[in-house]
């Protein structure tokens, strides 16, 4: 092999491991942090990922072994403008992933809607354990009924303004005590079962592969950025533990 394919390969190698260890870096933050399973999946990041590994990945590696050439005029000069390229794609990805990664998941009435920090007015939550520092992932809100004649007037009057109630933040609580009324509002999933052999056979599934039974879990409909699916919570915690890939809708 020619001496200067050999140079050129190496370089092209070694910009591909240490492109691969930071685009690792970020798919471990958005994977483990703010895309925790099932939301990963459920809100289809890799549109931005695929992307980012596209250029990081491909197209930096390729571009230095089609520029690097030792004694070559100007050649730091294409390598800083090749990084620089990588690392405003990296930059970008991980920004646009960061700024709608989900910060609340709210049930209402028996379903699940994902919400970014973006759509939700902190300063409108009146549950102090709403606004503290998010753990890796969403936190999970019950949209409460109204305590008084006046409050149910409030939520009316802005469900007639258009406000749709998964976003009256005022409502929401922690779902501390009222995982009992949660779960109960679950999908009745063995009628479900019956009218589509589809999600039986992946109802089925997942009990195997968990070694779960029904009476161990509540599947609610959950709506995400750019899909509707179930996701599975566990009995008595409330706690998401799997996702279906099935939409009722």
């Amino acid at each position: 092999m020619n001496k200067l394919i050999k140079i050129k390969l190496k370089a092209a190698a070694f910009h591909l491991a240490a492109s691969g260890l930071l685009v690792s870096l970020y798919l471990i933050i958005v994977h483990f942090q703010w895309y925790p399973y099932p939301f990963f999946i459920i809100e289809n990041t890799w549109e931005v990922i695929w992307l980012i590994i596209a250029i990081d990945l491909v197209l930096g590696p390729l571009l230095t072994l089609i520029v690097y050439r030792p004694n070559k005029p100007n050649l730091k000069f294409d390598l800083s403008a090749i990084i620089l390229i990588q690392l405003s794609a990296l930059s970008w990805g991980a920004w646009t992933t960061f700024d709608v990664r989900p910060a609340y998941v709210v049930f209402e009435n028996g379903r699940a809607t994902i919400l970014n920090h973006k759509e939700v007015s902190r300063k409108a939550i009146e549950d102090p354990r709403l606004l503290q520092s998010n753990k890796a992932g969403p936190q999970l809100v019950f949209l409460r009924p109204a305590n008084s004649q006046e409050e149910f007037r409030e939520q009316m009057d802005l469900a007639f303004a258009g406000t749709d109630p998964i976003y009256q933040e005022k409502f929401y609580n922690a779902i501390d005590e009222h995982k009992e009324t949660l779960l109960s509002q679950g999908i009745d999933i063995e009628k479900r079962m019956e009218e589509h052999p589809q999600l039986a056979a992946s109802v089925k599934q997942y009990l195997q592969n968990n070694n779960q039974t029904l009476e161990n879990v509540a599947f609610f409909p959950i709506r995400g950025r750019n899909e509707n699916s179930i996701i599975i919570l566990s009995r008595p915690e409330a706690e998401i533990i799997g996702h279906l890939d099935f939409s009722l809708e």
